[in-house]
């Protein structure tokens, strides 16, 4: 990594009360014009040591949730579901997180809007299609993986998405 030193050494420093290092690696996952190129990079180091991603580092695992994964191409998407993947079946205490974050994704789907030339209504409905099949993707391998996630999800879904009928 450019500016926060390997992710490991990061994470290290944070538990020792250094979090400057650990902070660089938010910013540059927040950061919208990141290039590909280092986003796999530190695709790859969470990755590698997504068991060491505990609870107290949870604000990496959540900047990493809140990557517009539907904008990816396919070798960084591809890269960014092993790295969540992987977060989430070393360290299940960010199950409910996850499956909040993926629940959300079927809640909030924007309209869209009039005016939009055919072309840009195609290209958001192909948007939209990656994203619920990445999203199945993660929440199929997780129930595959983590043989309690499947209560876990119902109670994410009675909580996020409530039936109308109680």
């Amino acid at each position: 990594v450019a500016f926060g030193g390997k992710i490991y050494n990061c994470l290290n420093e944070y538990d020792n009360g250094n979090k400057d290092a650990f902070n660089v690696i938010i910013d540059q996952l927040a950061d919208p014009l990141l290039d590909y190129k280092v986003l796999m990079k530190l695709l790859k180091e969470i990755e590698s040591c997504a068991p060491l991603i505990t609870k107290d580092h949870g604000k990496i695992f959540k900047s990493l949730l809140s990557l517009a994964f539907d904008d990816f191409p396919d070798l960084v998407l591809d890269c960014w579901i092993r790295s969540v993947l992987s977060v989430i079946t070393s360290q299940p205490v960010h199950l409910r997180f996850a499956l909040s974050t993926m629940v959300m994704c079927f809640k909030h789907v924007p309209k869209i809007g009039e005016g939009l030339a055919e072309d840009e209504i195609k290209e958001l409905h192909q948007k939209r299609i990656l994203k619920n099949e990445t999203v199945h993707k993660i929440l199929d391998t997780v129930l595959d993986k983590i043989p309690l996630a499947q209560v876990a999800l119902m109670e994410t879904l009675e909580e996020k998405i409530p039936s109308k009928v109680g």
